[in-house]
């Protein structure tokens, strides 16, 4: 029987049991080491919970870890809260099952489970090889003690999980970083293939000095008439070029808007001192052209484009205009 010194000696050490260990293995140590020097039992198991009805051996002290039960099954959670008292040699088993497998003349154990807020986190084992027996203060002392280890295995738990959630948010963000990364490089890579479109739906060539053509071919809708005005009047201040052909011979099909946009440009042109010459206009453009409404004053035309060049030569202040008489 444990007198009053001892029992406040053995709470004062369970109470001292550090809560915030940080490691499963940590926790398990300090707990078995309390459970064989406490209790003064030469051999202790710790199971813990990894399935919904398995508890699986993890640390041991007095005996080899491979010799015990490596893991236990449970009918249910709530089945070891009926096993926390004491056992002697010569009665019945009261555990699901012997955790070191009847090799060892054990004469006295007890098994705790492990609680915490309702929840079974795993079991204790400690036996005895001399004839002692378990006294009604230290079984007390023993839920006192698993209680504790209960907290304390809670609290490590949780840590594990906090950190494990972290380090998958840090891969799941650095993944997104990734993915985010390689949607930027394709992105830039489209930006690039649709800007390289864009400057062969509208090849500005140099023909001479200060002269430019753009042959335009297929249909030109707002968009692309846009694209064309913006390309158009940066090359030709870039080049200072005076004279502009815009050969429409290959145009489809052309609305009021991309006429207008046409127009526009010649316009814009000649405040930048190139003068634009409009040539390949179609019967069916020309009427399109005049049932718009569409003021040319201000923009050359010509039927084709050997004309066209001769012109601009002409109004470049080239000789070479002669070659195309």
């Amino acid at each position: 029987m444990l007198n009053r010194e001892i029992e406040l000696a053995i709470l004062y050490e369970i109470s001292s049991l550090p809560l915030t260990l940080t490691t499963i293995e940590a926790t398990l140590d300090v707990a078995l080491d309390k459970v064989t020097r406490l209790f003064a039992c030469e051999v202790a198991v710790c199971y813990l919970l990894e399935a919904p009805l398995q508890l699986v051996a993890k640390a041991c002290r007095g005996v080899r870890l491979k010799r015990v039960l490596p893991s236990i099954e449970l009918e249910q959670p709530q089945q070891l809260g009926d096993y926390s008292h004491a056992w002697q040699a010569g009665e019945p088993l009261p555990w699901p099952a012997d955790p070191l497998q009847g090799q060892y003349p054990m004469q006295a154990a007890i098994g705790l489970p492990i609680w915490n807020e309702g929840a079974l986190l795993g079991w204790i084992y400690a036996g005895r090889l001399k004839g002692q027996t378990f006294s009604t203060v230290e079984v007390s002392l023993f839920n006192i003690f698993a209680n504790r280890i209960g907290s304390a295995l809670a609290i490590t738990l949780g840590r594990l999980r906090d950190q494990q959630q972290q380090r998958d948010l840090a891969q799941a963000n650095a993944q997104l970083e990734q993915t985010l990364t390689r949607l930027t490089d394709v992105y830039q890579e489209q930006e690039q293939l649709l800007q390289t479109i864009r400057e062969l739906s509208a090849p500005l060539l140099q023909i001479a000095d200060a002269v430019m053509l753009l042959p335009l071919i297929g249909t030109v809708d707002e968009e692309r008439a846009s694209q064309i005005t913006a390309n158009v009047l940066m090359t030709i201040s870039q080049n200072h070029a005076t004279v502009c052909i815009i050969d429409i011979t290959g145009i489809a099909a052309l609305d009021y808007v991309a006429a207008n946009s046409l127009l526009q440009l010649a316009q814009s042109a000649r405040l930048l001192g190139t003068q634009i010459i409009l040539c390949g206009i179609s019967p069916d453009v020309a009427q399109i052209l005049v049932s718009l409404g569409m003021n040319l004053a201000c923009t050359r035309t010509t039927n084709d484009l050997q004309h066209a060049l001769r012109l601009a030569f002409q109004l470049a202040g080239s000789r070479d205009y002669h070659m195309f008489a």
